[in-house]
């Protein structure tokens, strides 16, 4: 599942791997990605089954 990540600076391409994850990204939501690979251009974000997913507060 293709997904995608910005704020006020960048936007990356994210890579989901593991569709049970998918439940926490919302539209406007603001969460910790831990574990997960970055591709070599930088833009490119790969979660795989290790990588977590932490909801956190809008700051």
């Amino acid at each position: 599942m293709t997904v995608g990540f910005a704020d006020h600076t960048m936007a990356a391409k994210g890579i989901l791997y593991v569709v049970s994850k998918a439940n926490v990204h919302r539209n406007g939501g603001t969460f910790m990605l831990l574990n997960v690979i970055h591709k070599k251009d930088f833009k490119t974000i790969v979660m795989t089954n290790r990588s977590k997913v932490l909801k956190t507060d809008q700051f």
